[in-house]
């Protein structure tokens, strides 16, 4: 390993180096897109939550017991909700990073750390199912 003009580490063909202005700029303007998409989707999401887990309202109008179904719904629709605020979480926390175009490392390991919770409420989603 060997640094190469103050920028890169590099081994053999492998560089790992910090984007320049022009990308850290791109993924800036990607990030906080995405945010915004990301919370409209969360007020969308809290809302099908508030209906489809509604358990007393889906008793009423089934005149009967929630089905099994009804709960799978109910529980997919949180998993969602959380899985979407981890991608919230870590989008903001890599804007940190990207719109200051310089490594930011605790929003840095933030982001590692939304993404490895949604990894695993995304494994538990796949159980539900």
């Amino acid at each position: 390993l060997r640094w190469t003009r103050g920028r890169a580490l590099q081994r053999g063909m492998l560089q790992l180096a910090a984007p320049g202005p022009e990308r850290s700029q791109a993924l800036c303007v990607v990030n906080v897109a995405q945010i915004v998409g990301r919370l409209s989707n969360q007020g969308a999401l809290i809302n099908t939550v508030s209906t489809v887990c509604d358990y007393p309202a889906l008793r009423r109008q089934r005149r009967g017991p929630v089905t099994e179904e009804e709960k799978q719904r109910c529980a997919n629709f949180l998993m969602l909700t959380i899985i979407n605020t981890d991608l919230i979480v870590g989008l903001v926390t890599g804007s940190l990073t990207a719109c200051s175009q310089s490594l930011n490392v605790p929003a840095n390991c933030a982001t590692n750390i939304a993404s490895m919770l949604g990894m695993i409420v995304l494994m538990a989603q796949a159980g539900v199912q």
